[in-house]
């Protein structure tokens, strides 16, 4: 079972990294565009494209606070490719947030 969880850890770590840096390069953010692969560097990169200021990095440290943040920073996100923004919404569902943070990064 842990064997399972490790396998769906590691490719949804490697799907969430190819979506940042992709919408990093959709964003004109092409010079960061590997911060998609590195903790704390990617939640930055997130905040960048939400054009965020970065002390909100702060706010994910406070326990339920962090998901509001989290869903404003998706929320912004899909509105810069042009998405509707409340379909950021859907990132509190486990299953139905994967694709949408999908949706967002390869959809044109």
């Amino acid at each position: 079972m842990v064997g399972l969880y490790f396998i769906f850890g590691l490719i949804s770590y490697v799907v969430m990294g190819f979506a940042l840096m992709t919408l990093a390069n959709k964003t004109g953010h092409k010079d960061k565009n590997f911060w998609g692969w590195i903790p704390i560097l990617n939640v930055l990169l997130m905040l960048e494209i939400a054009e965020l200021p970065l002390w909100y990095i702060l706010l994910l440290l406070v326990p339920c606070v962090n998901v509001g943040v989290i869903i404003y920073t998706w929320w912004r996100i899909a509105e810069k490719r042009g998405k509707p923004g409340p379909a950021a919404i859907g990132l509190i569902v486990p299953v139905v947030g994967f694709f949408i943070v999908l949706w967002i990064a390869f959809s044109d």
